[in-house]
């Protein structure tokens, strides 16, 4: 029995390690493609009815929703604020808004999450708070 080689095996190493990397390659891009967002979303541990408090809210989500991308080493290009009223008090008015701002440069930048989040002044309406 003499020394064994790739070839005697029936394989090149380029090929091998060529295949080897495309699998992670495509194992890699899978993981990418499941992150298209990311969202953070949470139910206020209480009735929200002044510009201040829901600021200060947005803000803490955007917060984590930046954090989140630098831990997957990804950007945002686009901010999205989903703000609705309480659907089991249908006693009180009921309101449901969605807005975006896009970022002119693609960031994870607590800061600039932060501020395109935070113009909530188009989302609140004052005759439902």
């Amino acid at each position: 029995m003499g020394l064994l080689t790739w070839t005697s095996i029936g394989l090149a190493p380029t090929k091998t390690l060529a295949k080897i990397a495309s699998k992670l390659a495509k194992k890699y891009n899978e993981e990418l493609a499941k992150k298209k967002s990311i969202c953070t979303s949470r139910s206020f541990n209480g009735m929200i009815s002044d510009i201040e408090g829901l600021r200060t809210h947005v803000s803490n989500y955007a917060a984590r929703c930046a954090e989140k991308l630098r831990q997957q080493n990804t950007v945002a290009s686009i901010v999205g604020v989903f703000l609705n009223t309480n659907a089991f008090r249908e006693d009180l008015a009921q309101y449901w808004n969605f807005q975006e701002r896009p970022l002119i440069t693609p960031s994870s930048s607590t800061i600039t999450i932060v501020q395109a989040a935070n113009d909530v002044e188009r989302h609140y309406k004052t005759s439902v708070a």
